[in-house]
């Protein structure tokens, strides 16, 4: 009897192997179909337009605010401008409007229109005057992306931006 249980479990592994290897060579001759998918998405963007801009404010419409500046350039370098006479208009600068600009003036300090994404960005801006307010604005493709500001004597206003694509 126990002969025959051994013989019975040695048949039936037998045919267990038999039928897992007649599988898989059927599955290996036989043909393959295969799918290929394309999948597109949207070129992303190498450069942008980036503007540093400050603005100073000395409190009277006669005296000009003065700042010297440090900022970023599109090859990722420094760059710096010293004493620098503030005089433009804010309203003719930036890509919104103010209220009320009566004291304040503004300059344009660098405008790239291929800056690359992948650049750290940075404005510094510190002030001259023993009084007054500065800000330094980091403009990407005419948003607003970073603001600071800075009040008093020599004070200094910075803003970094990083852009990322998503």
């Amino acid at each position: 009897m126990k002969r025959l249980y051994l013989l019975v479990a040695l048949v039936f592994f037998t045919l267990i192997l038999s039928f897992s290897f007649a599988c898989n060579e059927s599955s290996s001759t036989g043909s393959k179909t295969t799918y290929s998918e394309t999948i597109t998405t949207a070129a992303k963007p190498l450069t942008v337009d980036v503007k540093y801009i400050v603005f100073g404010d000395t409190g009277n419409d006669v005296v000009n605010p003065e700042v010297s500046v440090t900022y970023t350039n599109y090859q990722g370098g420094t760059e710096q401008i010293s004493n620098l006479v503030l005089k433009g208009n804010p309203n003719d600068i930036m890509v919104y409007k103010l209220e009320d600009v009566r004291t304040i003036k503004a300059a344009l300090v660098a405008e790239y229109k291929k800056f690359p994404i992948d650049n750290f960005m940075y404005i510094s801006a510190q002030n001259q005057k023993d009084y007054g307010v500065i800000w330094v604005f980091i403009v990407i493709n005419d948003t607003l992306q970073k603001m600071s500001k800075a009040k008093g004597a020599y004070a200094i206003a910075e803003a970094n931006y990083y852009y990322y694509s998503e």
